[in-house]
């Protein structure tokens, strides 16, 4: 019988991960974290969690952050700032669904917002 796995195992072999290997795990980890909160969730609050948890796409997501800092830094291309520009839509209607989405399961629990982010261990919304 094998001993149960600890923290540091967890961790250690977590750090071991490839870039996309770590963030599908860290995108599985997160509403596991969740249900554990709270376990016993009617179908409207998987539903919503399921989609507070959703990712934009990785390739819009590393495009979006490359370009922002490349404008930030004034060495973006014009093609490049055209890319971005035809992003911030994208992200913009991410951030402006998953909020939505959290005052909507806020409102079923009888929560702020931010209480909920909090108890969810959200981070705070971002772009991208």
């Amino acid at each position: 019988m094998n001993p149960p796995l600890t923290v540091p195992d967890l961790l250690d072999s977590a750090s071991r991960l490839g870039a996309n290997e770590f963030e599908s795990f860290f995108k599985e980890l997160l509403p596991l974290r969740a249900k554990r909160i709270a376990p016993v969730l009617s179908e409207e609050e998987n539903n919503l969690i399921e989609k507070i948890y959703a990712k934009l796409p990785s390739n819009t997501t590393a495009q979006y952050a490359l370009f922002s800092e490349k404008r930030r830094l004034g060495t973006i291309t014009p093609s490049e700032y055209e890319t971005l520009l035809s992003l911030v839509p994208i992200v913009e209607k991410y951030n402006v669904e998953r909020l939505q989405y959290i005052i909507k399961l806020a409102e079923l629990r009888k929560l702020t917002p931010q209480i909920l982010m909090n108890q969810l261990g959200l981070m705070p919304l971002h772009n991208g």
